[in-house]
């Protein structure tokens, strides 16, 4: 099924790095483990509400504040995408890629032709 182009909207992915240390003035750790995201990477793509009941059923409550997004496994490079990844819908990152409004909810989906990836908004009231 073809989609067309006015039915996409940018989002960005940033892949979860593994997780650094901090430090405090004095140059020691912390014991506080800071969790550390690579540059975001923009695509184009189909997002839309849960809307499915057998998704709400999963999800339950959170399944009003989340997205999905299926997409063809041959038109994109989402297959790179995994769970707690980073995602901007609608806005674009900031220069510490600190203001991401969604969250990879699980790990993706991935059959021969498609991709599902779920999304959880980290804004409190789901609202993003």
């Amino acid at each position: 099924m073809r989609t067309l182009v006015r039915d996409r909207e940018t989002v960005y992915f940033a892949k979860r790095l593994p997780p650094e240390a901090e430090v405090d003035s004095s140059g020691y750790e912390t014991g506080t483990m800071l969790a550390q995201y690579d540059e975001p990477e923009e695509f184009s793509l189909r997002v839309s509400p849960i809307t499915e009941q057998g998704e709400i059923e999963i999800f339950g409550a959170k399944s009003q504040s989340m997205k999905k997004i299926v997409e063809s496994v041959i038109n994109t490079d989402l297959v790179g995408v995994d769970y707690l990844d980073s995602a901007w819908i609608g806005i674009e990152p900031n220069d510490e890629f600190s203001n991401a409004n969604y969250v990879v909810a699980r790990a993706p989906m991935v059959t021969p032709r498609q991709i599902v990836i779920f999304l959880e908004s980290v804004i409190p009231n789901g609202n993003a």
